[in-house]
């Protein structure tokens, strides 16, 4: 860290681990007392362009004077890791995630209470410094012993820093870390989101407080995700009877799928609120799938039974075919009948006789296309198929083996590097990426070999250091056992996949970026198995360190790590 922080603040001990980084309790001079740092080690965010963006909108909250938010005393950027730092006060208390995974659901008043507060304070934050959130979840609102509320981690996300540069998918990689409270303009990576993202968010955390259910927490990330763009929540009248219907219709309101269909100001949500919590609230007319809740049978009956209701086509059925295009005239009821009609001119014609016709020939064509091997004349009886062999895995799993595995000897060997440049991987071996070497000035330019074009381009160059520099905290891990280690091991080995991605199209011909993206993508596999064997249980609610984690006696054994990249 800055040599500035650490002759300043005392840091004690690590409280917690997220998307973002990690959170200290520091002790700070005695004027300031004991401080939450907040590291910033996502490396999406500790690039120039998007810590700049965003330490100037800690900056501007800083500058808010309100109950409801961490009173701020410095933020900087690490020298030597170009990490993002933020020093506010300390939050003694718990946050409301803690509360509902430990409770379940809270009362309707409570509930009503902590989304007024929150109103409030993103209100009070937006009129002063038009500033969001953009990531609010129940682990961002915490609750002082004393019962007042705050928000935590405002302005630190980078949720719109990534979008407003066009890094969508950098952006969608921090929220698919928890996707359950996602507004669908943040999902579809919309640069233009405002506030109003926020109101989702609120009324997604008010469906968990009141339901006891994560908003899509049965789906995988990815899936939870696009689920806010698609899906529907099951309608909390269904789940809890006992709720009134003004507050139902605010989550409905509130979870409206298009931002213009929300309120346009916090003001009128905290009306809102206060006219919901009296009982007596008429909330605006939303059209029948505007809103993410879905109306269940109990409050809109016709509804429900209208969807179960075949269409007026459907039980119209087939009409019989006429003359003319259809366009021949009825005859009138007094007329006699031609003495002899046809088919074509009865619009009452049973049609039925033809149909089971025409059914009858597909039926007999399809059998005789699948009997068509049987007639076929041949000189002998064709062999019987024999069984195929199974395909290996696309991911690379541990072979069963009776003898006992040395990790130590196998590290040791996969972190060593290859001292000619003619050595190639083995059995799907990698090694460290090594940078093009520089040229002695004494060597002639004849006896000198071209510059290879793949190892001087500067995006290879990049992704190569983040994969050694992955490799060697993987070691670290291995010696320390910390968890956090691997969340850092993860987002190098994506960031340098996706560089690698962008090589094969510059050098199509070239197969070591398809190989090197594959063992970028196989060391991603090797940190999560690892933080699985090492206790870390990842969830709708966080994740849960080991020391915080009863472990089980039962340690299944790590995959092999891999060796490393080398260069042709």
């Amino acid at each position: 860290m800055n040599a500035r922080f650490r002759e300043r603040y005392e840091f004690r001990q690590c409280v917690g681990t997220d998307y973002l980084g990690e959170v200290w309790l520091a002790l700070g001079p005695d004027h300031v007392g004991p401080v939450r740092i907040r590291v910033v080690t996502q490396p999406a965010l500790c690039e120039p362009e998007i810590r700049d963006s965003i330490l100037e909108e800690v900056r501007r909250v800083f500058h808010v004077q309100d109950p409801g938010l961490l009173r701020g005393v410095e933020c900087g950027v690490d020298d030597s890791s170009g990490q993002l730092m933020v020093v506010t006060e300390w939050a003694d208390g718990s946050t409301l995630g803690a509360r509902l995974r430990r409770e379940g659901r809270i009362s309707e008043a409570e509930a009503l209470r902590v989304a007024d507060e929150i109103a409030r304070v993103l209100g009070e934050l937006w009129r002063a410094e038009q500033v969001c959130h953009a990531f609010l979840t129940p682990d961002s609102i915490h609750s002082w012993p004393e019962g007042r509320l705050s928000v935590l981690d405002v302005g630190v996300t980078g949720v719109r820093a990534l979008l407003r540069v066009g890094r969508v998918s950098d952006a969608l990689r921090l929220l698919r870390s928890q996707p359950f409270y996602t507004a669908p303009e943040l999902a579809r990576g919309d640069p233009t989101a405002d506030f109003r993202a926020d109101m989702y968010s609120l009324g997604a955390i008010l469906y968990h407080a009141l339901t006891g259910r994560v908003p899509f927490g049965d789906r995988p990330s990815v899936e939870a995700l696009d689920k806010h763009l698609l899906g529907f929540l099951v309608d909390p009248a269904d789940i809890q009877p006992g709720l009134r219907p003004a507050t139902i219709a605010l989550m409905e309101v509130l979870m409206a799928r298009k931002a213009d269909r929300r309120w346009s100001d916090w003001s009128e949500v905290r009306a809102a609120i206060a006219a919901a919590t009296a009982g007596e609230w008429k909330p605006p007319a939303l059209a029948p799938g505007e809103s993410v809740l879905q109306r269940g049978e109990r409050r809109a009956p016709g509804l429900a039974e209208s969807l179960k209701r075949p269409s007026k086509r459907s039980r119209r059925g087939l009409r019989p075919l006429r003359p003319n295009g259809g366009n021949a005239q009825r005859a009138p009821a007094t007329q006699a009948a031609p003495p002899h009609p046809s088919f074509f001119s009865s619009r009452t014609q049973d049609t039925s006789g033809l149909r089971i016709f025409v059914l009858a020939l597909v039926i007999a064509a399809l059998a005789a296309y699948g009997l068509r091997d049987h007639f076929r004349p041949s000189a002998q009886s064709p062999a019987p198929p024999q069984p195929q062999p199974r395909r290996p895995p696309s991911q690379p799993f541990l072979p069963i083996s009776e003898e006992p595995i040395n990790w130590d000897e196998i590290f040791a060997r996969a972190t060593q590097r290859t001292s000619t440049a003619s050595s190639r991987p083995r059995n799907g071996e990698i090694r460290p990426i090594e940078e093009e070497p520089a040229r002695s000035a004494q060597v002639s330019s004849q006896d000198t070999p071209p510059p290879d074009p793949l190892l001087s381009h500067p995006s290879f160059q990049r992704a190569a250091k983040l994969f050694n520099e992955s490799l060697k905290l993987f070691q670290q891990f291995r010696d320390t056992h910390n968890v956090s280690l691997l969340e850092q091991v993860e987002a190098m080995n994506e960031e340098a996949a996706r560089l690698f991605e962008q090589l094969k199209t510059v050098f199509p011909e070239d197969p070591r970026p398809a190989r090197y993206t594959e063992q970028c993508f196989r060391m991603v596999y090797y940190a999560r198995q690892s933080k699985l064997a090492s206790g870390v249980i990842t969830g709708g609610g966080g994740s849960r360190s080991p020391s915080s984690t009863p472990r089980s006696p039962f340690r299944p054994p790590l995959p092999a790590p891999p060796s490393s990249v080398a260069t042709p």
